[in-house]
């Protein structure tokens, strides 16, 4: 009879085991997704935020975009930060044209910088791979409909 118990409560033990790992499981997948939906609606507000500052700070002039990328850095103490990095052709006097690195960085909103400090902090952190790897295109289309 004693064995009988012991074996009772094992079972039970077991069963409660299997099923919080099951319960663990499913968040971990729901979180993934999550993740996901949240850098996608950064990347979005990234592009929109760097076509709306080319336009509204004068760069009207620009003859397109190369290597527009989505990048992620994390601090030591695990805290993300997204910036959008890739380079701009910046028609000058004279008719020369000249490729621009450029940044811009989700803060409490956004900062963009041009130049050597934009190459600076792109030199730093991974690219997230997505659908598109190149923004290019998607940056180009939303600076577009600004004109």
């Amino acid at each position: 009879m004693r064995n009988l118990a012991l074996v009772i409560v094992a079972l039970f033990i077991a069963g409660c085991t299997s099923s919080s790992i099951t319960k663990t499981e499913s968040p971990s997948v729901s979180t993934q997704e999550a993740d996901k939906a949240a850098v996608d609606s950064t990347q979005q507000f990234l592009i929109t935020a760097a076509a709306s500052d080319f336009h509204n700070h004068g760069h009207s002039r620009i003859g397109g975009f190369r290597e527009v990328h989505l990048k992620r850095l994390v601090s030591p103490s695990g805290e993300k930060t997204y910036m959008l990095c890739g380079q701009y052709l910046a028609e000058q006097q004279g008719g020369k044209a000249q490729w621009i690195h450029f940044v811009t960085i989700k803060t409490s909103g956004y900062e963009q910088y041009n130049g050597a400090q934009a190459s600076a902090f792109c030199q730093e952190g991974l690219i997230i791979s997505g659908k598109e790897s190149d923004l290019s295109p998607l940056l180009q289309a939303r600076f577009d409909a600004l004109k």
